[in-house]
Parts: structure tokens; C-alpha cells; sequence
């Protein structure tokens, strides 16, 4: 006799077992795969916070073949919105939180002046949640570098950057914002520095860059 595969399991065991299906795929890089099984994981438990995460990261990938908004700013907004959903769910980790700030940011990119710093404050309180969860993440500090180069000025931003790097030396993206930061103060001898170490880790704008304002010195 033959059995649903599915009839014994809780409606949170379907959705997990999808949910894990869908990560395999995803990992695979098998997209379509991986939002068809989000999807499903979803479907059996609409209250499944960590189901919006993935499908929020799923969506990220680069005209995705799925139902998503071919508007850029709906876009953004699906994205967002899965983001939101799963913290508002109760999935409170450092990363969540740093990727509803980015898609917050890109669906409001071009704000009226008024609505600027207030726009700004909201993504700059995902940035320090992310932070106070994983105050190792050195991603987090350069992403509020970017806010508060806009808030508070360019010397928070350069302490930003310093903590990143301190965290990941390794980043050439991150010794490149410093330095044009540095460059903005006019610490030509600071970015210098900088703009050599980025080009030394691969970055070739950054040799680029050391070659036009640094030799001349």
C-alpha cells in the first residue's frame, strides 16, 4: 500500500524539510530549483522566518527566472520585503539585519532632501543591531562607514573603515574606501598608504589611483 510521503508531517516539518531542499539547491546554484522549494517551504508554514530569509537571498541572484518584479524598485522592494518579513517573524541575526538595511538603502536611493537623514537613521539602526549581534562582522562597519560618512562625517566614517579592516585585512574594498576618505581631509600621506595596500591585494584602480596622486608627491 502506498503512503503520502507527507502524511505524517506537521505542517513545520514540511516546511523544513522544503527549506532544506532548497538550500541544497541554492548551493548548487540551481535557482529556479531553489525558489520553486522556498516556495513550497512557505506554502506549509507561512510564519517560517528563516523560509523569507533564504528566498530573500535566492531573489538577490541577477535576472532570477522567477516571478519577481521586473521594476527595478519593485524589485528591490520583493527583496526587502522577505528580509523584513523574516526579522519581523523573530529571526534576529547579524546578517539579516545587514541585508534589510542594503535593500532598505536601494529602494530608497534617491530620497527628497527633506527625507534624507531620516532615511538614513532607519538603515544606520539595522547597521548598529547588526553590530551589537555579531560585533565581529567586518562587513557591518564598513556598510555604516557609508551611512555615517552621511550623518556624522568623514572621521567616523575613516574609524569605521579602520575597524573593518582591523577585522578582515584582507579586503582591498575596504583600504580603498578609507583612502578616499583619507584623500577627501586632505591625509594624502594616510591614503597613499592605503591605495598602495588595496593595489598590493589586487585592487587595480587602487594602482591606478597611487600612481596618479602618489608618485607626484
Amino acid at each position: 500500500m502506498l503512503f503520502n510521503t507527507f502524511c505524517c508531517f506537521s505542517q513545520k516539518d514540511t516546511s523544513i524539510f522544503y527549506l532544506k531542499k532548497s538550500i541544497n539547491s541554492y548551493e548548487s546554484k540551481n535557482f529556479m530549483q531553489a525558489y520553486q522549494e522556498i516556495n513550497k517551504s512557505i506554502r506549509a508554514d507561512t510564519n517560517y522566518a528563516e523560509a523569507y530569509y533564504y528566498r530573500g537571498l535566492i531573489k538577490e541572484h541577477e535576472d532570477p527566472p522567477f516571478e519577481v518584479s521586473k521594476d527595478v524598485f519593485g524589485y528591490f522592494g520583493d527583496v526587502y520585503n522577505d528580509f523584513n518579513r523574516a526579522i519581523k517573524l523573530g529571526l534576529i541575526k547579524s546578517d539579516v539585519f545587514l541585508k534589510r538595511e542594503e535593500y532598505f538603502i536601494m529602494l530608497y536611493s534617491m530620497p527628497p532632501l527633506e527625507k534624507r537623514d531620516s532615511i538614513n537613521k532607519i538603515a544606520l539602526a539595522d547597521i548598529n543591531k547588526a553590530i551589537e549581534l555579531d560585533s565581529t562582522n567586518a562587513y557591518a562597519y564598513s556598510a555604516r562607514a557609508y551611512i555615517t560618512l552621511q550623518i556624522t562625517g568623514i572621521e567616523n566614517a575613516i574609524n569605521d573603515y579602520s575597524k573593518a579592516i582591523k577585522l578582515n585585512p584582507n579586503n582591498y574594498e575596504y583600504f580603498w574606501d578609507r583612502a578616499s576618505n583619507k584623500e577627501m581631509i586632505g591625509d594624502f600621506d594616510g591614503a597613499c598608504e592605503d591605495y598602495k595596500k588595496a593595489a598590493e591585494l589586487g585592487y587595480k584602480f587602487a594602482q591606478d589611483r597611487f600612481d596618479r596622486i602618489c608618485k607626484k608627491k
